[in-house]
């Protein structure tokens, strides 16, 4: 057999058939069980869509590579064992097993927008998360504001939701409502804006120069300085929290911290896909360093990406996808578009987006993480029928 080396690491090959014929079912089932039947062989998977192999192994890779050079469909003793693995199934009751598996799935509240994806998510072997509203609850609040000059917090929040009413970013409504909740009242402030973009706002702001959003935009951007004393307050800022700072004519002067919960069962749902066979489990997250380190391991994931952009979630993608992975993306929200568009499946909760359910291949509408788990159940069991 004719085969190209996609992509390989320690135990693990995964190689892309080279064959005339576009492969069947029944010969991906006859290659799987032909390199399940040597000793070293862990674990095989074939995709006869794309007509790729991956193969998990122990001893040495030149083994495995033999072993897929030798394989020959026509041996017919080969299919022969096939067969007697395979028995024939009785077509109606093919049909009330596949029907089983659909109502499970409606009993968990996953709705799936095509029956394919259900093998999507049986093979997959990579699944992403963003992190907010996927592995958190989605309830972010205002926890606390941290003034870095002579103002009280109070006045420090009125005026980063006078910035923040001009500012397009998925938490600046947050701080807007903290304000309005205590009836800190800005609309007298009138903010010329000066530029505006995807992490942070600059406007003239009673004759000071304001600068508003995230650390890259206020401290890398603008090149805001901390005010002289202040550092130690500054490392003590909570590590967990998204922060938005507040600068005033060059200088920090105060931290927006917003708490969005890890949703208390995300560890166990994380435990649960890796022993249902995920072996990549990695978070994508627009976060800092500090926040998305403490959110990972909290839930028990050890490979996260902090500051992504859409962009940069949309090419982890289409990087994992070229490296011969199938790849499952779970996001919410507008800078998810691209990275679920991408992947393979593309999973969404139902408080998500519009824009995010519409382009998505699957929503779990009841909103619980473990349902992810009972999803790849449900597939998994659908293959073997």
């Amino acid at each position: 057999m004719k085969f190209q080396i996609k992509h390989s690491t320690k135990g693990r090959l995964r190689v892309h058939l080279m064959q005339e014929d576009r492969m069947t079912l029944k010969e991906a089932e006859i290659l799987r069980h032909y390199l399940q039947k040597d000793s070293y062989v862990k674990k095989a998977r074939v995709y006869e869509r794309t007509e790729d192999v991956t193969v998990f192994y122990a001893g040495s890779r030149e083994h495995i590579i033999q072993l897929l050079k030798t394989f020959h469909y026509e041996d017919v003793e080969l299919l022969e064992e096939a067969k007697e693995q395979e028995p024939e199934k009785d077509a109606a009751a093919i049909g009330a097993s596949v029907l089983s598996v659909l109502r499970d799935a409606g009993v968990y509240s996953v709705s799936v927008k095509d029956g394919k994806f259900f093998r999507v998510v049986a093979e997959a072997d990579t699944i992403l998360f963003d992190k907010a509203g996927t592995l958190t609850k989605g309830t972010p609040t205002v926890a606390r504001v941290y003034s870095f000059c002579k103002e009280k917090p109070e006045e420090m929040l009125r005026l980063a939701a006078c910035l923040g009413e001009q500012f397009h970013h998925y938490m600046a409504g947050v701080v807007v409502e903290a304000a309005e909740k205590k009836g800190l009242f800005y609309d007298r402030m009138h903010a010329k804006v000066e530029n505006a973009g995807p992490y942070g706002i600059a406007a003239n702001v009673q004759g000071k120069r304001a600068s508003f959003g995230e650390h890259r935009f206020v401290f890398e951007e603008k090149h805001c300085k901390i005010p002289y004393g202040k550092d130690d307050l500054f490392q003590k800022l909570p590590v967990e929290d998204f922060i938005l700072y507040l600068a005033l004519d060059g200088n920090l002067a105060a931290a927006v911290c917003i708490e969005d919960p890890v949703r208390e069962e995300a560890g166990a749902v994380v435990s649960s896909l890796k022993k249902a066979g995920l072996e990549r489990i990695i978070m994508l997250t627009e976060d800092d360093e500090k926040a998305a380190e403490a959110a990972a391991g909290k839930v028990g994931i050890d490979t996260y990406f902090s500051g992504m952009t859409s962009e940069d979630k949309a090419d982890f993608v289409k990087k994992e996808k070229k490296e011969g992975r199938r790849v499952l993306m779970v996001g919410n929200g507008i800078h998810d578009l691209e990275a679920l568009s991408a992947a393979d499946a593309g999973i969404v909760f139902h408080d998500g987006t519009d824009a995010a359910k519409g382009i998505s291949d699957i929503v779990i509408e009841n909103g619980e993480l473990s349902s992810l788990v009972s999803l790849k159940h449900i597939s998994d069991g659908l293959m073997k029928i």
